[in-house]
């Protein structure tokens, strides 16, 4: 049986003719690039130039002007700021790299699903409860306070924290995925003149709006590695979101 990346190859090969000068093969791990060489070097069969094949995440870092920063460098960050709102009231590192973990992932995941932060940061109180607590009660005790203290003031870390690092051109992976995207919208970005998507399965709203900017305008094309068996069923997980991206990109499901 040909495998799924074998018959892509295969496919980009017969449409490339063998020159892989302009184009852009991106793959969700780095496993593939290596079993993707090996199959160009059995349909080549001599010495040739490979085409450009690189993880997702290496795409988006090679064609971000910023230094991506990595968790540890960003919590370091983070507490800087922490320091600069609370000034008094702030925790030592240790107490405050535990809760600032949780807020850089959620930082991380509203610039890479492309949601407005003034939008999900507003009236947080009223989705952001521990088990049945009320910030609406007369008494709060103390922790409750200052977890309620804390989430009034996400969009400030937000926004404090996105300064800071615009300040030493720094940034970090959902914000690097978010410029990516509004970057390439406005043509801001020299990329290869085709570019291949293969093998995706679960993907984020910049990673869909990317890949969808590349499909309009004929600069791309996505194959998701997916038995047609999860597209024909919508009650499964997989058949619901496969199904759910081709309704938003208007392509038959298939």
């Amino acid at each position: 049986m040909i495998s799924f990346l074998q018959e892509q190859t295969k496919q980009i090969f017969d449409h490339c003719k063998g020159d892989f000068d302009d184009i852009s093969i991106i793959i969700p791990n780095k496993r593939a690039a290596v079993y993707i060489q090996k199959e160009l070097s059995k349909l080549i069969n001599r010495p040739f130039f490979a085409p450009e094949i690189l993880t997702i995440n290496e795409w988006i870092d090679k064609n971000t002007e910023q230094r991506i920063l990595n968790s540890t460098e960003l919590l370091f960050i983070l507490h800087k700021v922490h320091i600069q709102i609370e000034q008094d009231l702030a925790e030592n590192f240790d107490q405050f790299s535990q809760w600032g973990k949780v807020i850089l992932s959620d930082f991380d995941e509203i610039d890479r699903y492309l949601i407005n932060p003034e939008s999900i940061f507003k009236n947080l109180n009223e989705i952001k409860k521990i088990e049945n607590w009320s910030f609406d009660s007369e008494e709060l005790s103390e922790g409750q306070e200052r977890f309620k203290n804390l989430w009034d003031k996400l969009i400030t870390y937000y926004k404090e924290l996105n300064a800071k690092l615009d300040e030493q051109k720094l940034t970090y992976p959902g914000k690097a995925y978010s410029n990516f995207y509004h970057q390439i919208k406005s043509e801001k970005i020299e990329l290869k003149n085709y570019t291949y998507f293969l093998g995706f399965n679960a993907i984020s709203r910049s990673e869909q709006e990317i890949m969808n900017w590349f499909r309009k305008n004929k600069r791309g094309s996505i194959v998701f590695d997916i038995d047609q068996f999860y597209f024909d069923n919508k009650n499964h997980e997989a058949g619901y979101f496969y199904n759910k991206i081709c309704q938003a990109w208007g392509i038959p499901a298939k």
